[in-house]
């Protein structure tokens, strides 16, 4: 079964290009890395990937840098990327819902 396609949100767009070139990097290698471990759980691991609530999700790109996304439709829908508090607020948002 081929890796399911990642998709970015106008919001998502707007955070990565805030990154650093370092940070920029990392974040597109973990994503490739998340598209290909998506639904099997071994594969999880050291990518921090983990279910936030309902469709929602999260998977760290450094320390203290993580990515949200959505489920949805069988794509990966990158929504923010930020640091935890980023995280609390997209939870917060009516996107989150």
């Amino acid at each position: 079964m081929p890796p399911p396609p990642v998709k970015l949100a106008k919001p998502a767009v707007a955070d990565l290009g805030k990154l650093s070139g370092a940070e920029h990097a990392e974040v597109m290698a973990r994503l490739g890395q998340v598209s290909l471990a998506f639904g099997n759980p071994h594969k999880h691991a050291g990518l921090g990937l983990r279910k936030l609530k309902g469709s929602v999700y999260e998977f760290r790109a450094s320390r203290s840098l993580r990515v949200v996304f959505l489920w949805r439709d069988g794509t990966i829908w990158i929504e923010a990327i930020g640091n935890h508090e980023d995280v609390r607020r997209f939870l917060k948002s009516k996107k989150a819902k």
